[in-house]
């Protein structure tokens, strides 16, 4: 599977903030899911649904696995956390420490409802960057978990070298339940805000250009 980002108003763990968010994801070459927000709402198209389906969620809805298509794997919400593109939750700093691999590690906790509220990070101890997240249970049983890698910098505009933005090219999602694996293959990034077209996050444009043909609308 491979996926290609597009963002705006790109702060997240990595330096990257994402308010606007567009993911096309390819499988044996033929695009079948487009994943996007445009800050105030979340959408997931089905392409190789017949009739294409599109469906809309309201934004943070991101407690559990139960929403959208893929048992909620790739509610966007979940999927960018996974892949640490979102900013820390409350960190519960009773759990910082080491794992056993000398990784930092600690436990984030969410306001959101719903099974999935605690986050076990482990953090490369040179770099500081995400190479493990683990989506926890209120008992601490792992319900998915995420290996980032190959990680990139960003070009930035007004920011030295040094203190470019990192994005992981690489990111393997397994879920516990229903052992099920996603590998997401991330193109190079770029911070060129000329090259982001604005009707990658316009929903009405994309519905012209997927034509759905059932819509669903998830209300909290």
């Amino acid at each position: 599977m491979k996926a290609a980002p597009h963002s705006r108003n790109v702060p997240s763990n990595s330096g990257v903030t994402m308010r606007s968010f567009a993911l096309r994801l390819r499988k044996l070459g033929e695009r079948f899911l487009w994943v996007g927000s445009d800050g105030a709402a979340w959408w997931i198209f089905e392409l190789m649904a017949e009739p294409v389906r599109l469906v809309v969620l309201p934004p943070g809805d991101s407690g559990g696995f139960s929403i959208g298509p893929g048992q909620g794997l790739l509610n966007p919400d979940r999927l960018l956390h996974l892949a640490g593109l979102l900013p820390y939750d409350r960190i519960d700093e009773e759990t910082l420490g080491f794992d056993d691999q000398g990784r930092v590690r600690f436990i984030t906790v969410s306001d959101s409802e719903g099974v999935w509220r605690r986050t076990r990070w482990h953090l490369d101890s040179k770099t500081l960057l995400p190479a493990e997240i683990v989506a926890l249970a209120e008992d601490d049983e792992v319900l998915a978990t995420a290996r980032l890698s190959a990680y990139e910098p960003i070009a930035a505009q007004d920011m030295p070298l040094g203190a470019w933005p990192q994005f992981p090219r690489k990111v393997y999602l397994t879920l516990a339940h229903d052992g099920a694996d996603v590998r997401l293959f991330f193109n190079r990034p770029t911070a060129r805000g000329t090259g982001i077209r604005p009707r990658l996050f316009d929903l009405e444009q994309l519905m012209k250009t997927f034509r759905p043909g059932e819509v669903e609308y998830v209300s909290r």
